[in-house]
């Protein structure tokens, strides 16, 4: 075959030590941007290796099954060696362009280890993919349980988890108005359009090619955040001069946006147990200005014992949880995610709920929130919590995404429905009672 090969020796290298990377930092996109940067990778390389990176993420489980039915365990090798695996394994199969140049074929061969061996089992015909699966990218307990989910919608639900999302933008109006911000992206060549469901705050940016390079966020103008998440702040609708708690609150999307709602009058505390994420949060809440934001390093178990009880006017509660919403954006988290963790969240985020009323005064309310499809991280956390204490009930949410099957007054925003990750609110008011 003449031409040019679909990658380069250097290409390999790369990616070999982006999935290494996304081995040991999540999310893994976190890491592939880091690898990117120590070797300089931008423009149209970075764009054409992270195509890859994301495909093998969404078929990770996929290629571990193929390479174990070739007699190639990954749970057995090292970091090294399941990365080398899983990209021979995806080039060879994926990648035609690859596997019907002997060059591209010559090139995995020599890696050596892993990668020669699963070059071995493609040439001997025992590397396939099983296709049943390959359609949508998903574990089988998954698969099933969406389809008891949402029995008239699950394949349109599993698509969009395999689909490129809408990026979308905050305006950070601490400083800049949404009108300079819409300017600077026009200007920019960005195709920015009003978002459908936060249209006073948040801007879908149609060009999102290189983003991190635009003034508006270089400058601290405008925060990347799902439309989704930009709208859990505006149900909580925290008030100027209140004390508004924020648990789990990094990397701090939502913090900063209660702090603008505020008018940065007021005092927000946040918090979060990782003192890493909380480095994080205190940079974005320096970057952009929202100069009420106290940020503590602790378990937000702990919130009331050291604040006190009954003394916060609104509390948000975007609970840690299996991500489960977020599938397109993290494409390998799909292979990570366990029944058993479904369980262990559940249980995690009923302590932190029983926290976060624990905090609020009478008369304050209570955003629970996470961006998971499953009803045991939504609705069954809340349904918990209503049957231990008669002093909270839920405030109804009608708009703008649509009613949850599984609890009245909840919301639920879908990727399929929406355009948005998957996302729940339960919106809690604690009564005098």
């Amino acid at each position: 075959m003449t031409g040019r090969v679909f990658v380069t020796r250097f290409d390999l290298e790369v990616l070999l030590e982006a999935l290494v990377e996304a081995e040991r930092l999540r999310p893994a996109q976190y890491a592939r941007r880091r690898v990117f940067a120590r070797r300089g990778v931008a423009g149209g390389k970075a764009r054409f290796l992270a195509a890859i990176l994301a495909s093998i993420w969404r078929m990770a489980g996929l290629l571990d099954e193929s390479l174990g039915a070739a007699g190639i365990d990954v749970s057995m090798l090292d970091e090294r060696g399941r990365s080398e695996a899983r990209l021979t394994a995806y080039l060879l199969l994926r990648e035609e362009r690859c596997a019907r140049d002997e060059r591209c074929v010559r090139l995995l061969e020599e890696l050596g280890g892993v990668a020669a061996r699963v070059v071995e089992a493609w040439r001997a015909g025992r590397l396939e993919l099983d296709e049943e699966l390959l359609e949508y990218l998903v574990p089988r307990w998954l698969l099933e349980r969406v389809k008891s989910l949402l029995p008239g919608e699950w394949r349109e639900l599993l698509r969009a988890f395999n689909s490129a999302p809408p990026v979308s933008l905050r305006v950070n109006t601490l400083k800049a108005s949404y009108d300079r911000v819409w300017l600077i992206l026009e200007e920019e060549g960005r195709e920015p359009r009003r978002s459908r469901w936060a249209p006073e705050w948040g801007v879908i940016v149609g060009n999102p090619r290189d983003l991190h390079e635009s003034r508006v966020i270089r400058h601290a103008l405008a925060y990347p955040q799902d439309e989704a998440s930009i709208v859990a702040s505006l149900v909580l609708d925290p008030k100027p001069g209140e004390l508004v708690f924020d648990l789990t609150a990094a990397p701090g999307g939502k913090t900063l946006h209660m702090a603008a709602l505020m008018g940065n009058r007021g005092r927000i505390v946040a918090i979060d147990v990782s003192r890493l994420k909380a480095r994080l949060l205190e940079r974005n809440v320096e970057r952009h200005g929202a100069r009420i934001v106290e940020v503590r390093v602790m378990d937000a178990r702990e919130a009331p014992r050291v604040y006190g009880e009954s003394v916060a006017d609104r509390v948000m509660l975007d609970a840690p949880c299996t991500s489960s919403g977020t599938l397109a954006r993290n494409p390998d988290l799909r292979w990570r995610i366990t029944p058993e963790e479904v369980y262990k969240m559940h249980r995690l985020q009923v302590e932190l709920l029983e926290a976060a009323v624990r905090l609020a005064k009478p008369g304050a309310r209570i955003l629970y929130a996470t961006c998971s499809i499953f009803p045991e991280e939504g609705e069954e956390v809340v349904k918990k919590i209503l049957e231990r204490r008669s002093d909270v009930e839920v405030v109804p949410l009608e708009a703008p995404f649509d009613p949850s099957p599984w609890l009245r007054g909840a919301m639920r925003a879908w990727p399929h429905r929406h355009g948005t990750i998957g996302f729940f609110y339960a919106l809690l008011e604690k009564t005098r009672r």
